[in-house]
């Protein structure tokens, strides 16, 4: 039974509250008895169960020749530690509005749910990709919707959509692009940027929130190759890192590209291994590691984790990943509270779903 822990914030599946007082998270739970260097799955039933609008949560609105979920293609979940919620968007088809669905998992109830259509016919589906992310001080979501060259808002508190924001007048879309990736950097300028790298123009681009300008961070030689971008934002070091390392038979692999919080840019050493979003043919995820001062990559190449040290500026193999963990089929969620990396996964026909936890020991 969960045990009260004054007055926090949450109500675990099956829990009470007493006398205004709230309880840990299933979740919470999980992640304080896991050992340092192992995983778990967590049960959370109503990632199997279907919502209100009578799909399960991560499964895909309309018939299509692949699989039916959305999970291929996909990196990594913005976490929001006030509320304690993630956040996923994306569908299965390129241009269809009704195909596209805003995830969410809300720890305090334990309960994942989705919204169909969220912009209500305003935006196109896609593969999730990189292509998405939380303003996390202004609790919206950003979505880059495929051939509608803007980036897309929606409020996560009143759960409706708000006006979109214009892609980069240079530099910026084409179209059906999954060689873009976008970054929230809440740190860089007095509100928050957005991150937009875009390999096919050879550039990174930051959208200041304050004064709702585009400018150019870094033009041409840029790193990063072909498609299945992905990036992921530190809070220790106050940067993000953004790239991949696909479609590359052997080393040398290309380095990722650095943004820190005066818009300076800079690039690691070259990748460890072929890195980028998970699919059929893309090479596993890269989140933060919990601790904030790090980033974790999971090869689906070679099986091996490697991590991404800020403070030196190098990559260190940390061995083969716990069986398990990841699968072409997942997309990853960093939680720093709890200490853990939380990982959606399926099989290539869907359901079920199933959430495991890891809690690196590194």
């Amino acid at each position: 039974m969960a045990t009260p822990v004054g007055d926090s914030y949450a109500v675990a599946s099956g829990g009470v509250i007493a006398a205004g007082r709230s309880v840990k998270t299933t979740l919470q739970l999980a992640a304080e008895v896991l050992l340092p260097g192992a995983q778990s799955v967590v049960t959370q039933a109503s990632i199997n169960a279907a919502g209100a609008n009578g799909t399960l949560p991560w499964m895909k609105t309309n018939a299509a020749p692949s699989s039916l979920d959305l999970l291929d293609w996909a990196n990594g979940m913005p976490w929001d530690s006030v509320k304690k919620r993630a956040y996923a968007c994306g569908g299965r088809d390129y241009a269809y509005a009704l195909n596209v669905k805003m995830v969410t998992f809300d720890a305090k109830a334990d309960t994942w749910d989705s919204t169909i259509d969220p912009w209500n016919g305003a935006t196109n589906g896609g593969h999730l990709w990189n292509m998405f992310d939380l303003a996390s001080q202004h609790e919206l979501m950003l979505y880059v919707s495929y051939g509608n060259a803007k980036i897309s808002v929606w409020d996560t508190v009143s759960k409706t959509p708000q006006a979109s924001i214009p892609v980069p007048p240079t530099g910026g879309y084409g179209g059906f692009d999954p060689v873009t990736a976008i970054a929230w950097h809440p740190t860089l300028g007095a509100q928050g940027s957005i991150v937009w790298m875009n390999l096919t123009r050879k550039r990174i681009m930051r959208y200041d929130w304050l004064t709702s300008t585009w400018s150019e961070l870094k033009i041409d030689g840029v790193s990063g190759t072909d498609d299945a971008m992905i990036a992921c934002y530190l809070s220790g070091p106050e940067v993000v890192l953004i790239g991949n390392s696909h479609n590359y038979a052997t080393a040398p692999f290309p380095a990722f590209n650095i943004i820190d919080n005066t818009g300076a840019w800079s690039t690691t050493p070259p990748a460890p291994a072929q890195l980028s979003c998970n699919g059929s043919s893309a090479r596993g995820p890269l989140v933060a590691h919990p601790d904030g001062n790090s980033a974790i990559a999971f090869s689906l190449d070679d099986g091996h984790m490697y991590q991404w040290v800020a403070a030196s500026n190098t990559w260190v193999d940390r061995g083969l990943t716990p069986t398990g963990l990841n699968t072409q089929y997942s997309i990853a969620c960093t939680i720093p509270e709890y200490g853990v990396i939380m990982f959606v996964q399926a099989t290539s026909a869907g359901a079920p779903f199933y959430v495991r936890i890891y809690k690196p020991d590194y």
